[in-house]
């Protein structure tokens, strides 16, 4: 069923123009939409969602994603304050990088996908996830995740 996001603002990802119009979403991942003046659209045999006060535009992706650093939070704090990145990498990420197994890896990719995250809440479609995880892992695990 087509949506119809109904009294949005609208912002062109290529004018960044803002628009106030009801938007036409067909069914399917064209990636095509239609603009109308607000109450101009069609409303039969579509799903409907109020957008006022909202913004709408393309979906964005997350170019440089630590996917693992989903696992930092409640982390212990290092054993000495990093003076500088080295440090932070030294006494912070890679003691980090070192701790994990692939069990944990794969909850903190599955954790960190936008699908996780409430639709209102992300602009994100996707995410590149960092180099760091995808040489700790190899390709064959990361292609398992991706099926899901």
């Amino acid at each position: 069923m087509n949506l119809l996001l109904k009294n949005a603002t609208y912002i062109d990802w290529k004018t960044l123009s803002f628009t106030e119009a009801d938007i036409l979403v067909p069914q399917g991942n064209s990636g095509k939409i239609k603009l109308f003046y607000p109450g101009e659209a069609n409303e039969t045999e579509v799903e409907i969602l109020d957008c006022s006060g909202k913004f709408v535009t393309k979906a964005f992706a997350n170019g440089h994603h630590h996917v693992y650093s989903a696992l930092a939070r409640g982390m212990p704090t290092p054993p000495k304050t990093p003076q500088n990145f080295h440090e932070i990498l030294q006494y912070v990420w890679w003691r980090l990088d070192k701790a994990l197994d692939l069990e944990m890896i794969e909850a903190s990719a599955l954790f960190s996908q936008p699908w996780n995250v409430p639709k209102t809440e992300s602009p994100l479609s996707s995410i590149i996830m960092h180099r760091h995880l995808l040489l700790k892992v190899r390709w064959i695990p990361l292609l398992k995740l991706s099926k899901r």
